[in-house]
């Protein structure tokens, strides 16, 4: 667990157990593995079945497919390219970029959509991270979970968590000028009707 301070308010991180991004079923980008130490299946993509068909140019179902390494060694290092370790490291899975959407028409711009997805797991892999912020008062402002990878920068959680934080100041703030208004209002409210009393009040002395 993890306690940072921005402007005097408090943000907790703690592990989170989120879901895998397969489980998004996500048609346009899929990541397929057959490892004993680590399986991600998806049905209709047999890595066996891909790895034969990849003998041939043409695509895979309408997917442009990417060879898939893992390093698995005291947890899970996923790459599209071999690092040359061959007793940690085996190619037993795919990614799969479908043609035609997102804007890919060929091999080459699949490339980044491919390496993209790749990161996304290698960020699942490091843990999943939650949060929640208190202000100086110690109220709860807000809380959000399922950001992938203990680097809290790259993921967006510290983003998501300072906007959050000026977002909540900037409405302090726009409360409180709108308390200062309506005070101000009301003071001015009074001193007029204190007026009007006072000239009622001259006045009809003034007859006497």
């Amino acid at each position: 667990m993890e306690k940072v301070k921005y402007k005097d308010y408090l943000i907790t991180i703690k592990d989170d157990d989120a879901e895998s991004p397969n489980a998004w079923m996500d048609e346009n980008r899929i990541l397929v593995y057959d490892h004993r130490q680590f399986t991600v299946d998806r049905k209709g993509f047999e890595p066996m079945e891909i790895f034969q068909a990849m003998m041939e140019p043409a695509l895979y179902k309408g997917y442009h497919v990417f060879p898939l390494y893992a390093y698995i060694h005291s947890g899970v290092s996923l790459s599209l390219t071999y690092n040359g370790d061959r007793w940690d490291t085996s190619m037993k899975g795919f990614i799969l970029i479908k043609d035609g959407e997102e804007g890919v028409t060929s091999r080459e711009e699949a490339l980044k959509p491919a390496e993209d997805l790749v990161e996304l797991w290698n960020s699942y892999l490091e843990g999943s991270y939650w949060f929640n912020i208190k202000n100086p008062e110690g109220d709860e402002i807000d809380s959000c979970g399922g950001f992938y990878g203990y680097d809290h920068e790259k993921s967006g959680l510290m983003d998501t968590c300072r906007d959050a934080i000026d977002n909540d100041i900037n409405t302090v703030l726009h409360n409180k000028e709108q308390d200062w208004q309506q005070q101000k209002q009301q003071l001015n409210d009074s001193k007029q009707e204190f007026m009007e009393y006072f000239e009622h009040y001259v006045n009809e002395h003034t007859k006497l």
